[in-house]
């Protein structure tokens, strides 16, 4: 991460990352793309049950609320 943010010259890779989308005119939201606000909690759940190595565990709920802020282009 902090190479992106020396690379962008941002505080934070997430917000430095998702300011350059948004002057580059890219979608910022999950809705942008076609997805539909329906299958977030599907999208999550595949999320949280697919057996993958991470250092954390991943866990529904923040998951479906990371998936909620993307589908609204909330700024992280």
């Amino acid at each position: 991460m902090r190479r992106i943010e020396r690379a962008i010259g941002a505080p934070d890779a997430a917000t430095g990352i998702f300011d350059l989308e948004k002057k580059l005119g890219l979608p910022l939201r999950l809705a942008d793309i076609g997805m539909k606000e329906a299958d977030l909690e599907r999208a999550a759940r595949i999320a949280t049950e697919a057996p993958y190595p991470n250092p954390r565990k991943v866990e529904y709920m923040p998951v479906l609320e990371l998936l909620r802020n993307a589908y609204g282009g909330n700024r992280p």
